[in-house]
């Protein structure tokens, strides 16, 4: 009788909550104040990414992941515009997730 052996590694991944934006969302502010949004997300893995974008485009892409969270933070000064609209995007590949979280900011003054 021949016995065989197998060893077979499972990587067991949890699904990320939904991004939520921390820091000063939704308000207004005078140009040239310093605006520090956070987004984040429980349950991430390295598998995960956290991302901002303006009007579509990516503006940061440096997220960190630690303690089962994946964290980005946004800083930078608001200027003339009227308004900023901002967007958190996590994207989880393994299951093609990709969920957002929107916010805009009125420059006012």
């Amino acid at each position: 009788m021949t016995s065989v052996l197998f060893n077979i590694d499972i990587l067991l991944t949890g699904m990320p909550s939904p991004p939520a934006i921390v820091g000063t969302p939704g308000v207004s502010v005078p140009p040239g104040s310093a605006v520090r949004l956070i987004c984040r997300s429980a349950g991430a893995s390295k598998l995960t990414r956290l991302i901002w974008l303006q009007d579509g485009q990516i503006i940061d892409e440096t997220f960190t992941i630690a303690d089962g969270f994946v964290v980005n933070e946004l800083e930078f000064k608001a200027d003339y515009s009227s308004q900023i609209s901002l967007q958190c995007l996590l994207e989880f590949p393994p299951m093609s997730l990709r969920l957002s979280e929107f916010t805009t900011l009125r420059v006012i003054g």
